[in-house]
């Protein structure tokens, strides 16, 4: 038998080339480094270090004792990040509701942030139209939702406003759209229009989802963007779910005689208002409300 200690002292020989190298990042003797790893040797049987050379080198079995290791180490330091994860109270898993045009862009570095931070919380996104997600949220299916403002408070929840997000028009690069300085209303009543769903029910987009009298409804932004590439029809979306396209040109942005100013709304996130936050939530929406900044 070997302990956690004696494979410490190893694996910490083997990583800095010498025993002495191995006391001194321990804060221990060299005799004890020696002593350690000589039981260990006596304790499994084999030579895990030849010491006939000036440094001691691992042998064959030290080869592979060291990558055994390493496994057993971090299996025992994701058993202590667990055991210290139930004394935190952290969240066993954390539920997000994410509006049909809030783009996934926006919380991409975010969730991966919360994932080293609590590697043992399971997160879990889940797209849906507003109504829906405050339902959830209400009924504890949810913990956080980042949609559109719909300009009403729901019961027991608090929302915060976490970012001004700017739409623009787009059309295919082929579009007869395309090249026009400003794309005039009767041009764009008489083109087919794309437009989202939650956009279409959103009190303050509805204006600009409307505008043609021939318009396709779509539940999925990234779907309705592929059909505006293939010509189809125009949309109104998002800036930041246009860019990357816009940058390699399968879009294009155009100016709207109906829209003489920035075309902006609110994201905001909303949270239950009576039930109690863990530290990843609250993790979670600091980093959320740091975009508005």
């Amino acid at each position: 038998m070997f302990s956690i200690e004696q494979v410490k002292v190893f694996v910490a020989s083997a990583e800095l080339g010498s025993f002495s190298a191995a006391a001194r990042s321990m804060g221990k003797s060299h005799s004890s480094i020696s002593m350690a790893i000589t039981s260990l040797e006596d304790g499994l049987g084999v030579q895990l270090f030849d010491r006939s050379t000036k440094m001691p080198t691992l042998t064959e079995d030290g080869e592979r004792f060291y990558e055994q290791s390493l496994l057993l180490l971090r299996q025992i330091e994701r058993m202590h990040a667990s055991a210290q994860s139930s004394l935190d109270k952290v969240e066993k898993k954390l539920r997000i509701g994410l509006g049909e045009m809030v783009p996934f862009a926006l919380i991409e570095n975010l969730l991966e942030k919360t994932a080293e931070k609590y590697a043992h919380t399971k997160l879990g996104v889940f797209r849906g139209e507003y109504a829906s997600l405050i339902e959830k949220l209400q009924r504890g299916e949810l913990d956080i939702v980042v949609s559109t403002n719909a300009e009403t408070a729901p019961r027991a929840v608090d929302f915060y406003a976490i970012l001004e997000m700017e739409f623009v028009c787009i059309c295919s690069p082929d579009s007869s759209l395309a090249d026009m300085p400003v794309v005039d209303n009767e041009r764009l009543l008489a083109t087919r229009q794309l437009a989202c769903v939650d956009m279409l029910n959103n009190p303050v987009l509805k204006a600009y989802a409307s505008v043609s009298p021939e318009i396709w409804e779509m539940t999925d932004q990234d779907d309705m963007i592929k059909l505006v590439e293939q010509g189809v029809g125009w949309a109104t979306v998002p800036k930041m779910l246009a860019e990357e396209r816009i940058e390699i040109g399968t879009l294009k942005i155009f100016r709207p005689e109906f829209s003489h100013t920035k075309q902006t709304i609110l994201i905001d996130m909303l949270v239950s208002s009576s039930r109690e936050r863990g530290p990843v939530q609250q993790f979670l929406m600091k980093e959320l409300q740091s975009l508005a900044k």
